[in-house]
């Protein structure tokens, strides 16, 4: 059974489905893509695991030409932001890191998101 076959049979069964307006996914894009196609009206996340794992790969000296301390405050500033408990705590942390790393990041980020 394909992802195709089984969104399809789930809708079938949930004549509510259109209701669901975020679905949880994995990092794979066919499945992503399925998902946007056979839901258009849900927002399609990936877990905060795969997303500070694919931004431990990228944001890197030899990708951004930063260096090692640039990078691992570039990255403890983006688990904070990620974990922030507040919607108070986050702009904090948001504004300090927009302030303090360097702009390579902040225009990847941007590209990205």
């Amino acid at each position: 059974m394909t992802i195709s076959m089984l969104v399809n049979k789930f809708k079938e069964r949930n004549p509510d489905w259109k209701d669901i307006i975020v679905i949880m996914a994995d990092k794979d894009m066919v499945e992503r893509d399925v998902l946007t196609e056979k839901m258009p009206g849900a927002d399609i996340q990936i877990c905060l695991f795969h997303v500070m794992r694919s931004l431990r790969r990228e944001v890197s000296t030899d990708k951004l030409g930063i260096s090692a301390g640039e990078r691992d405050m570039s990255l403890e500033f983006l688990t904070k932001i990620a974990h922030a408990c507040s919607e108070e705590e986050y702009q904090g942390f948001y504004d300090e890191f927009t302030n303090s790393v360097p702009r390579c990041v902040m225009e990847y980020l941007k590209k990205i998101g």
